[in-house]
């Protein structure tokens, strides 16, 4: 076509339009190779572009539509279902760094479910929206430390559980990935504090108890103010 500046080789039907195995050469020097249908991308095929991005999979009316593996420059891998030219449905991203994910996508973003591994040794399984952890989830750390709760764009944000290394833990409210909030923090089963925390430390009314002895007052920024007086 010199208009178009499109290049095709392959069959055609009686209306002059590719129908079954051709190489379509577009403008912009991607090309396909594979099933056509009354002129359009139908059925098993290969789309490369000259940014070096491949795909391999199905089509249907012109787009990517069913099961294919995508592979980008920098050799990243996505294998799963598509619909429309987007990651769509179950899929499994396999990156260059050794980390993968595992999991729902809707419209070309990770959306649902799912399960993300680092190659450090941590991991975090639960709910995506728009590729961001959101929802409610468990992040393992290296270290073995974790946070069961809800997140919201990749913090800890709401009510949760966060376990450190030494199996202290504190269970309660977080904001942007501190404690803030209120909460009760444990050291072990007869040392403990309960109240409110600001940028992870006990700030405002709270007790500290330890071995049955108990403190009760006012922290500001993790130094205790104030003790209320028992009448």
């Amino acid at each position: 076509n010199k208009d178009k500046k499109i290049a095709y080789l392959g069959f055609w039907n009686y209306q002059l339009k590719p129908n079954g195995m051709g190489i379509l050469i577009k403008t912009d020097g991607s090309r396909y190779e594979g099933n056509f249908s009354n002129g359009q991308l139908n059925g098993r095929g290969r789309y490369f572009t000259i940014k070096g991005e491949f795909f391999e999979g199905e089509f249907q009316q012109g787009t990517a539509k069913g099961k294919g593996i995508f592979i980008n420059p920098e050799n990243n891998i996505y294998i799963g279902d598509w619909m429309d030219d987007k990651t769509n449905g179950i899929g499994e991203e396999r990156f260059s760094d050794g980390s993968m994910f595992i999991g729902n996508f809707f419209k070309g973003k990770k959306n649902g479910k799912g399960k993300y591994e680092w190659t450090d040794g941590s991991s975090y399984e639960g709910d995506f929206k728009d590729d961001n952890i959101n929802g409610q989830g468990l992040y393992i750390w290296a270290d073995n430390s974790y946070y069961q709760g809800t997140w919201k764009n990749n913090m800890m944000n709401g009510k949760g559980l966060f376990v450190f290394p030494d199996k202290t833990y504190y269970e309660g409210e977080f904001s942007m990935n501190k404690r803030s909030g209120y909460g009760k923090y444990y050291w072990n089963e007869d040392k403990y504090h309960i109240g409110g925390f600001k940028d992870g430390k006990p700030h405002g009314k709270g007790k500290y108890i330890k071995n049955g002895n108990v403190i009760e007052g006012l922290w500001h920024e993790g130094k205790l103010m104030s003790v209320k007086e028992n009448k």
